[in-house]
């Protein structure tokens, strides 16, 4: 009996390890196709703003809005791939199918009363990319 228990943490190991990596494989990063490929594309303009603004003025902005001067040389605002219009903030990260899609949420991110990050919520015509 206690060869079986001697050798129950090498098989379970040798059993679990495989299985755990398995599901790391299947979990991994997500890919996007299509629009949704387009719309995360995009929306890496808009991040990258927030950071040239961030840079700038030592602070995140308080909207999307104030960061339109801050895009790269020559970029524009991106465009929603979905519709055509241009990206917006839905004010929700909540998903709206009917009026979210191809759109962000600016989720400002405070501690003790002072922005001090912030998350994009980027909203595909499925829901929350």
């Amino acid at each position: 009996m206690r060869q079986v228990a001697d050798r129950l943490p090498r098989y379970l190991a040798l059993t679990l390890l495989p299985l755990l990596a398995l599901a790391c494989l299947a979990c991994g990063p997500r890919e996007f196709h299509g629009k949704d490929k387009e719309m995360m594309e995009r929306v890496g303009i808009i991040s990258d703003a927030l950071s040239n603004y961030q840079l700038a003025n030592a602070e995140w902005p308080e909207s999307l809005s104030d960061v339109r001067q801050y895009l790269a040389y020559g970029e524009r605002w991106p465009a929603n791939p979905y519709d055509g219009k241009p990206i917006a903030d839905t004010g929700s990260p909540e998903f709206d199918p009917a009026a979210s899609v191809g759109m962000v949420f600016y989720q400002k991110l405070c501690r003790d009363d002072r922005l001090i990050n912030y998350q994009l919520h980027v909203f595909g015509d499925k829901g929350k990319l």
